[in-house]
């Protein structure tokens, strides 16, 4: 299940999930609360913080921490027993990503959560359009937080970089 807030993870793991997926502000992508308000936002960090219940999989915007091997092993030594990544693959070649979206990745462009789309809250790289089109635009470019720092390298290139920094000494 995912959550957004400590009372998401209260309420979620109350029903008997095997894992929570906490997933911060800083994600790309639609939120997955079990409402949508505008709830007070939480970094992953505050999260794997204030939730401690089940095992928790941190969705992780891997390319926010300027130090190599930072962002999954931080969320593991944070308390996560597992990562999610998202915008990390969408520039791999097995990817589905449209052109525009590439380039839009690639870009140093930055996001912004919007209600466009569905009417829920999601994550997406700021363009024209989602600025004339805040509330009523039908598709945005969904990524997370930091997704200037993905690179068009195939998915197993990126799992095998993902493996390296894991096993990289630690930075004192």
């Amino acid at each position: 299940m995912t959550v957004n807030t400590p009372a998401e993870a209260t309420l979620a793991a109350a029903v008997g999930p095997e894992a929570l997926v906490l997933q911060g502000f800083e994600a790309g992508g639609h939120r997955g609360p079990f409402s949508d308000p505008d709830p007070q936002d939480f970094g992953l960090f505050a999260l794997l913080r204030l939730v401690s219940s089940l095992l928790l999989i941190a969705a992780v915007d891997r390319f926010r921490w300027a130090l190599r091997r930072a962002g999954i092993a931080a969320a593991l030594t944070a308390g996560a027993g597992a990562a999610r990544l998202g915008t990390a693959f969408m520039l791999c070649p097995e990817a589905a990503t449209s052109p525009a979206h590439r380039a839009a990745i690639e870009s140093d462009a930055p996001t912004d959560v919007t209600r466009a789309f569905t009417g829920r809250r999601t994550r997406g790289i700021v363009n024209r359009f989602m600025r004339e089109h805040h509330k009523a635009a039908p598709r945005l470019l969904w990524a997370g937080h930091a997704h200037v720092r993905s690179r068009a390298i195939s998915a197993a290139q990126l799992m095998e970089q993902f493996a390296a920094e894991m096993s990289a000494p630690r930075l004192t």
